[in-house]
């Protein structure tokens, strides 16, 4: 027995002896870049909105096509916990509210014929504008469609199997550009097609799936060439190829750092779309995490605003391979990432799809969402000029050099001040107050 003992450590602890992981250890201090900062700010309460925009559609009278002025009863409109609103702001009507050039609001005359409306209740519904760049949005999915289903191919070849569950799936379906209904239009169930039904486009030959298992998958090339590979000589997918990094401005690097980095640059680079050569590496090396940095490059340039939020990566570590804690490269190479805390959250930016505070590229679904924010922004700016000039009328009307009340008495600077800043937070809420340093 305990010869079997001493030959079994014999084997175990000189093994656990050899030093085999590369990687430094090195701290590196988060500066804060204002551009990137921006970037993610100024898409405040868009995604619920636009959210809002489709389900109005897809409710109204007129079959969701024409997206009627009409609009639909407040009862059929999404809650505000569903449709992920800050606990700012109180109720989705509320936030209808505060964007009059989206929404508007309405209270029909009840109906003589219809005892169950006697009573009215409020309806809502979209501008004229917001329809119109509804059907601009429903008109760039469709032409964008084959586009669209490339990137969902793409997400799915990153996983060794070719297959990802749904859920995790819907947490990138916003930054990916997918629609809502991409599980019907993009990843129909594999069953066999009726001889009736009628035959389905040339390039759903060869889309994604969706099994009985709640998993969405595809079967196509195991090698897929990833984006940084158009740097290589002849499509080559190994070799020492070097990310482009950028550095907010101020940024210090000390030696120890700049000579680690220059020799990572230098290591063989892993497509992360070939899996045989994946699992090939060992995870506790400087090539293995050379090879998580180019997954989420080639993931990040899969989205359409080169931006999404760290937790919705938070459950890719099983179906993707990766290490534990692997969300620490984003820190660790702050010239290929950036990690804006703005917005409540920390969002994962890819520093080489901006140039300042625009996209090198930018996808039509990023011109339609831009042009989302500059109409909810008309309500907000007349709200906050409203606000301002209350605010120094108040100040004009309570200053001590002017003329008393009636009753022959001034009001205190005080009162105004206070009265001021109340009125204003009302007008432009408290949330849009912390962001007026931008």
């Amino acid at each position: 027995m305990e010869a079997a003992t001493r030959w079994r450590f014999s084997r175990v602890v000189p093994y656990r002896m050899v030093k085999r992981a590369t990687l430094v250890n090195a701290r590196i201090k988060w500066v804060k870049d204002p551009a990137l900062d921006a970037v993610v700010s100024r898409e405040r309460h868009l995604r619920p909105a636009v959210d809002l925009v489709h389900a109005i559609c897809a409710s109204a009278t007129d079959g969701g096509g024409g997206c009627g002025r009409e609009g639909v009863p407040v009862h059929e409109i999404p809650s505000r916990r569903r449709l992920g609103l800050p606990a700012t702001v109180p109720s989705t009507t509320a936030f209808m509210r505060r964007h009059p050039a989206v929404f508007h609001e309405s209270r029909p005359s009840p109906s003589s014929s219809s005892p169950s409306s006697a009573r009215p209740f409020r309806w809502f519904g979209l501008t004229p504008e917001a329809a119109a760049l509804r059907r601009e949005e429903a008109a760039v999915m469709r032409e964008m469609e084959v586009e669209l289903v490339n990137r969902l191919r793409k997400l799915l070849m990153l996983a060794g199997a070719g297959a990802l569950p749904l859920p995790v799936v819907d947490q990138l379906r916003w930054d990916l550009g997918l629609p809502l209904d991409y599980r019907v239009r993009f990843c129909p169930v594999t069953h066999t097609s009726s001889a009736s039904s009628p035959p389905p486009p040339a390039w759903q030959a060869a889309a994604p799936r969706t099994s009985a298992t709640g998993c969405a998958s595809f079967s196509g090339i195991p090698a897929w060439p990833s984006h940084a590979s158009r740097w290589t000589p002849a499509g080559r997918t190994r070799g020492p190829l070097a990310f482009q990094l950028s550095f907010t401005r101020g940024f210090g690097l000390k030696k120890k750092w700049v000579a680690w980095l220059e020799e990572w640059q230098r290591l063989p680079y892993t497509s992360p779309y070939d899996h045989a050569a994946i699992a090939m590496l060992d995870p506790r090396t400087d090539a293995a995490e050379k090879r998580v940095v180019a997954l989420f490059h080639e993931l990040l340039h899969l989205t359409v605003g080169k931006k999404t939020e760290r937790a919705n990566l938070s459950n890719l570590r099983g179906p993707l391979g990766l290490p534990f804690r692997f969300s620490k490269v984003f820190g660790r190479h702050p010239g290929v990432f950036y990690l804006s805390q703005k917005l409540a959250t920390q969002t994962v930016v890819l520093r080489e799809g901006y140039a300042g505070t625009e996209l090198v590229e930018k996808h039509p679904l990023v011109e339609i969402r831009e042009s989302y924010v500059a109409l909810m922004r008309v309500g907000r700016e007349d709200e906050r000029d409203a606000g301002a000039g209350a605010f120094a009328g108040e100040a004009a009307l309570n200053d001590s050099s002017s003329s008393p009340d009636d009753d022959g008495v001034a009001k205190n600077p005080r009162n105004a001040t206070f009265c001021g800043v109340t009125g204003l937070s009302r007008a432009c809420g408290d949330d849009e107050l912390s962001t007026w340093h931008f």
